[in-house]
């Protein structure tokens, strides 16, 4: 079980979680749904320890966790196969993996050549061939077109079986094909989460 107790963040003078207290079942997917800007990106950046914060969060001490930003941070001056080995060294079964995440054969073209579907893809595969026990997304979807979102959507679940996820999302398509359980964050500053 994840556990928040009394967990608080603000910057500056503007409140953004104050005295939240809530717990999550391990190996679930938590869909985080709310208005841009009311605290959903702070919330998973305090939970994956991005972030310094008041209070106590406990059952994530020693768990590996992978955090996907809503922007692609990939490095230009590289391949795409480049970027993965940047984070992952180890990477394998790198044909396996580019087809999975439907860029067959892209595996040593340069970032600054990739659409920017491309780039979101590869953000994606980079952050689950590294893996993790837990993970936190944020946004994995956003620039896919409808019918690629529905593919990756379908390996995003089959690679969360068995794991821990809190991802962000403003999109119902991604709520009824990934979430366990949808948390919905409704007022600023976030005291209280309502779980559906």
């Amino acid at each position: 079980m994840i556990e928040l107790k009394n967990v608080s963040k603000s910057y500056g003078n503007k409140k953004i979680i104050d005295s939240l207290t809530c717990a999550f079942e391990y190996g679930k997917t938590y869909v985080l749904t709310g208005e841009s800007g009311i605290g959903k990106t702070t919330l998973l950046r305090v939970m994956s320890g991005l972030e310094k914060y008041s209070g106590k969060i406990t059952g994530l001490k020693n768990m590996r966790k992978t955090f996907l930003f809503p922007e692609d941070r990939l490095l230009e001056n590289l391949t795409a196969s480049e970027n993965i080995r940047f984070v992952y060294p180890e990477f394998s079964k790198e044909k396996e993996w580019f087809s999975r995440f439907l860029l067959d054969g892209c595996e040593e073209m340069k970032i600054g050549e990739m659409s920017t579907g491309m780039k979101r893809r590869l953000s994606l595969m980079r952050a689950f061939a590294y893996s993790g026990d837990v993970f936190f997304l944020d946004e994995p979807t956003n620039g896919l077109d409808p019918k690629t979102a529905q593919t990756i959507l379908k390996t995003m679940k089959e690679l969360l079986k068995g794991k821990t996820a809190f991802i962000i999302s403003h999109s119902e398509r991604d709520v009824t094909n990934l979430a366990d359980s949808e948390i919905v964050l409704n007022s600023q500053p976030v005291s209280e989460l309502i779980f559906r």
